[in-house]
């Protein structure tokens, strides 16, 4: 079944080919005619004169077949390098942050009221032992400000797992920046164990986020996966000609449970990364789906 496809696919891609191998056929299929006509009628042409019809300088024949095949194949070359060259005119590529001062502000007022505020456990304990030395209230203000950081720029992108049996929940917090010459329409996450197994997550319509060229985006992945199980995580993207493109992620660090932030009405902890990268600088073009 797969053949049959991939063969009626290289058919509808490559019919200037297909159509050209048909009029090369004719010669020996006019061969093979006179052939079965005389073996089986006594006649090469049922008395319509088929041989002053058709017998011609069959090599002038080939040989305009072959002028004309070369200059499609001329054409159509051209026309592959003019769309390579557009779409690399407009060609997003990404790249990964990690650093949380880097993709917010301590001060969540400059900005509006729908923030993420990151927490860390270790600026609470902080915060409790100044508290103890400083006297109550002023510890409670030092733990507040202490090891904290609000992001108001973010995407919550939820990617839930086929098989999930109660697995906890955690998240990655990474900042992808444009560095391309064209818009990324985020359109897909999906992530593989090393395993086999995975989720994925395809954005609805209203979900879906532009990463605008020279700019950056806050994405917050929510996983029902162990980072450590993961083997990568691919990300799927839409350019303003609509060709679509994936990245790799790869990932490293600790599950430390130091960072947190409260989403949902719930906590959940941030994967502490030490490195998220992309395997490759320029995206892996992808094919539109049929």
């Amino acid at each position: 079944m797969k053949s049959l496809k991939k063969i009626s696919s290289w058919i509808v891609k490559d019919k200037v080919i297909v159509i050209f191998f048909f009029v090369s056929f004719l010669p020996i299929l006019y061969a093979v005619v006179k052939i079965v006509l005389k073996t089986h009628f006594g006649t090469e042409d049922f008395g319509i004169n088929l041989r002053k019809t058709i017998d011609f300088d069959w090599l002038a024949y080939y040989g305009s077949i072959i002028g004309s095949y070369l200059i499609v194949y001329t054409l159509k070359n051209e026309n592959t390098k003019y769309r390579e060259e557009k779409r690399d005119s407009v060609r997003p590529i990404l790249n990964v942050g990690l650093n949380y001062e880097q993709m917010g502000s301590k001060d969540k007022h400059k900005h509006t009221s729908n923030c993420l505020k990151i927490d860390s456990e270790q600026g609470k304990k902080q915060g409790k032992k100044q508290g103890k030395k400083q006297g109550k209230k002023q510890g409670k203000k030092q733990g507040k400000k202490q090891g904290k950081n609000y992001i108001c720029q973010y995407n919550y992108i939820k990617i839930n797992k086929e098989d999930a049996q109660d697995e906890e929940s955690i998240a990655i917090l990474i900042k992808i920046r444009n560095i391309g010459l064209g818009h990324a329409l985020i359109d897909k996450i999906e992530y593989i164990e090393k395993n086999g197994s995975g989720g994925n997550h395809k954005l609805k319509a209203e979900e879906r986020f532009m990463i605008d060229k020279k700019t950056s985006n806050n994405l917050l992945l929510k996983f029902d996966s162990r980072i450590e199980d993961i083997e990568k995580i691919k990300i799927f993207f839409i350019d303003i000609l609509e060709n679509k493109y994936v990245y790799d992620l790869k990932l490293e660090g600790i599950n430390d449970k130091m960072n947190f932030v409260n989403i949902e009405g719930k906590k959940l902890h941030l994967f502490s990364l030490t490195k998220a990268y992309f395997e490759s600088y320029f995206p892996e073009i992808v094919e539109k789906d049929s």
